[in-house]
């Protein structure tokens, strides 16, 4: 695939300085918020997920993309959080072609917890019709092939649950074309646990002064609708009927009736006898993962 056209960022810079990519529903947004508070970072903004170096998603405007990053003070690190980078098979590429001394920040989760909680965040956004989350799984193997009708639903990777947690060939992509010193490995526990102390490491290793203490409060919790069919019918059939209008308030009237549908209480529990299977079913990607990161994903097995 050939390279995107050069971008024009404050700084003279060209492309982005740092990208965490993922994984979905893994902690980019709570992180994207922890080094945003950092006087020397700049995460893209107000569109924290633009996607502009994927192939089949995202903003794909150059300047549009660029405007993310216009309240960036002189001398900061700009930053950009979209979560399809990992999945998608072209974004090391062209993340790579647009600046190969970009640091790579990947945040990973038990595979099993994580398909489960982006099912749920599926549902919450209104892109999701199966009624449980084995169902959901079921569905996936016929559209693993990405038959065309999928690219209507967003991000199609997105529904693809259980092999978006095989993150041993994502990885490799990125392993591939960048050395091993500007990739930095999160696991999910090392960010919901000790945040703070999480940061602090990233920002040595970005080359950043201390950190100041941060806000963790954790952000993008998975919630569920009320009503799954309501929920799909605001996001897809009055989503664009409100976009027709042209209403300059029809954005908020999606998200409001969106939050209205949504129930507040925690989400259930992944069914135990579930997760085993899945985790059993993931063990050979786990130990892949575990190897190429050079990290103990034991507890993932368990």
């Amino acid at each position: 695939m050939a390279p995107l056209s050069p971008l024009h960022l404050p700084g003279g810079k060209t492309a982005p300085d740092l990208f965490i990519i993922g994984g979905a529903r893994c902690g980019s947004t709570s992180l994207h918020y922890y080094l945003d508070q950092h006087p020397g970072v700049h995460m893209c903004q107000p569109d924290k997920e633009p996607s502009y170096y994927c192939d089949v998603y995202g903003v794909k405007d150059p300047e549009e993309y660029a405007a993310n990053f216009a309240g960036a003070a002189p001398g900061q690190l700009l930053g950009d959080a979209s979560t399809p980078y990992l999945t998608c098979p072209a974004s090391a590429g062209l993340i790579h072609a647009a600046n190969p001394g970009a640091r790579i920040i990947v945040i990973l989760r038990q595979p099993a917890d994580r398909a489960y909680s982006l099912y749920l965040k599926m549902c919450s956004l209104g892109h999701e019709t199966a009624p449980d989350f084995e169902t959901a799984l079921e569905l996936e193997k016929g559209i693993v092939n990405d038959p065309p009708e999928w690219r209507r639903e967003g991000y199609h990777y997105n529904h693809l649950y259980f092999h978006s947690g095989l993150y041993a060939e994502q990885l490799r992509r990125f392993h591939e074309l960048f050395p091993k010193e500007q990739i930095f490995h999160v696991i999910f526990d090392d960010l919901t646990v000790s945040p703070q102390k999480l940061c602090a490491e990233i920002c040595a290793w970005l080359g950043l002064p201390a950190m100041p203490a941060i806000n963790p409060e954790p952000r993008n919790r998975a919630v569920r609708p009320r009503s799954l069919k309501f929920q799909h019918w605001l996001r897809h059939s009055l989503n664009p009927a409100l976009k027709k209008t042209r209403l300059p308030w029809r954005g908020q009237i999606l998200e409001k009736l969106l939050a209205w549908n949504t129930d507040p209480s925690p989400a259930p529990k992944l069914d135990a006898g579930l997760r085993r299977r899945l985790t059993e079913r993931y063990a050979e990607d786990i130990q892949a993962t575990a190897a190429l990161i050079g990290r103990d994903l034991g507890r993932w097995l368990r």
